[in-house]
């Protein structure tokens, strides 16, 4: 009951070179899940003006990672990403992301 979502529709991501040479890409949606009773929620709730920003943060962890280990770490991407949004806002009120890649 005190989690509110928030949707990042589909964002296509150059990926690092892999070991077939040819270039690869993230089409990713992200959703963010925020405790609605966290002190910070009622300063940063309304996302929509910082969402370059979050996508900035999410870009910069995906390009960091071939298809193949892209493919193999989501779990770990998801984490890097929510580490970088909770250090951007300086808060632990978004305490969820949720990654939906398709890699091609």
């Amino acid at each position: 009951a005190d989690v509110v979502t928030y949707d990042i529709a589909e964002m296509t991501i150059p990926l690092k070179t892999g070991e077939d040479g040819k270039a690869h890409y993230a089409l990713t949606s992200v959703t963010l899940s925020m405790n609605s009773k966290d002190e910070d929620y009622e300063t940063y709730s309304d996302l929509t003006g910082r969402e370059s920003l979050i996508k900035g943060e999410i870009s910069d962890v995906i390009s960091q990672y071939t298809m193949e280990q892209a493919k193999d770490n989501s779990h770990l991407i998801e984490e890097q990403i929510l580490e970088r949004i909770q250090k951007l806002f300086d808060s632990k009120f978004i305490y969820d992301v949720t990654m939906i890649p398709l890699y091609q």
